[in-house]
């Protein structure tokens, strides 16, 4: 089943607004409550905060995944500055959270998914395109606000780099359905991580790798326009040895191989057909090496995505 990442459109902030329902404990609600006309539904407030064209609180902050048409989750995140001579919150349920942030990162105030497309590694996508949008934007990291009684979303967010650096009480209130501590959770950016990662064990999941999308790796197309992304989890220059995922679209290319790789066929379906040898098809769960000197065609079927590690001549 594919899932696409688009950015938001307008025409999204009712989603936009519906997921921010799902997460926020009540506390988008709460600040609705506050905005709202006498007898204006607070899920309308919230698609029309959303729906503004500037500002945080904007869709154009949004991210959407998709599948067949259909909004199935969002991210909504933005840029956290230095705001001197800031004025002072004085909404008791709000006040907590004034210095629940850090300047310089990218702050993700929601990501949501829909029930049934929880747990099928949508989340660390998500995280992927928050990361890189940090990176372009020369931002030191992410930072985002959980609660503490959320035991599985805070487990998630440490899984995957997130500490908490910060807590503040929950002033409770009849709308909001947490009590306790909110953690502010922050993660730095991949040069910062990179300086205390143990070298001796690396763990695909743990890294947040955004892939690079590109013509075929062997340049000569012969059907389609078919394009790869490939995720480079491991490179180690010295030694030769390139490892992570990739994925190719439907084509067929010439192939001249001048590195030694192993292949696991993840998803779909490719032909490799060797000069003097028939067509061999592999599909998802095939496991396969190929040797340098190998010359002939690739042919993707169906879109397949695989893992990889090749190892390159030595010099």
């Amino acid at each position: 089943m594919r899932v696409d990442f688009r950015p938001a459109q307008a025409s999204d902030a009712h989603d936009i607004a519906r997921f921010f329902q799902l997460t926020s404990e009540g506390m988008a609600d709460y600040i609705w409550s506050k905005l709202a006309a006498p007898g204006e539904a607070l899920l309308d407030v919230g698609a029309s905060r959303y729906a503004r064209e500037q500002g945080d609180f904007s869709y154009k902050n949004c991210l959407m995944a998709t599948f067949e048409g259909r909004v199935i989750g969002m991210m909504h995140s933005y840029a956290l500055r230095e705001i001197p001579d800031r004025s002072v919150e004085t909404d008791p349920v709000l006040a907590p959270y004034s210095d629940m942030e850090i300047p310089g990162t990218l702050y993700i105030s929601s990501l949501a998914l829909d029930e049934a497309w929880r747990s099928q590694g949508l989340g660390v996508q998500f995280l992927r395109h928050a990361q890189q949008r940090a990176e372009d934007a020369g931002l030191d990291g992410l930072c985002l606000i959980d609660y503490a009684e959320n035991h599985g979303a805070r487990r998630f967010y440490e899984r995957h780099g997130f500490r908490i650096v910060k807590t503040c009480q929950i002033v409770p209130h009849p709308m909001l359905g947490v009590t306790g501590e909110a953690y502010l959770m922050y993660r730095p950016n991949h040069e910062a991580r990179g300086k205390t990662m143990d070298k001796t064990l690396t763990v695909f999941r743990d890294l947040e790798i955004q892939p690079v999308r590109d013509l075929p790796f062997f340049e000569e197309v012969v059907e389609g326009t078919p394009h790869t992304l490939t995720s480079k989890y491991y490179h180690d220059e010295q030694h030769g040895r390139i490892s992570g995922e990739w994925q190719a679209s439907t084509g067929a290319w010439r192939i001249d191989y001048k590195v030694w790789e192993f292949c696991h066929v993840l998803s779909g379906c490719c032909v490799i057909e060797l000069e003097g040898c028939a067509p061999v098809t592999l599909a998802a769960g095939d496991t396969f090496i190929i040797e340098p000197g190998a010359k002939g065609k690739w042919t993707v079927l169906e879109d397949m995505k695989k893992n990889f590690v090749i190892l390159l001549p030595a010099n």
